[in-house]
């Protein structure tokens, strides 16, 4: 892992998690799933 750095504007990073839940119809299997979102803003 390296280390980058940049000067000028600061960068703002808003990262949200959402979990979503699911169950299937047929056999009523149930699970969940994490997403993530990552959003820079220059």
């Amino acid at each position: 892992m390296g280390v980058t750095i940049y000067e000028g504007k600061p960068i703002v990073v808003d990262v949200e998690e959402f979990e979503y839940s699911y169950k299937c119809g047929h056999c009523g299997h149930e699970w969940a799933e994490k997403h993530v979102e990552r959003h820079e803003e220059h």
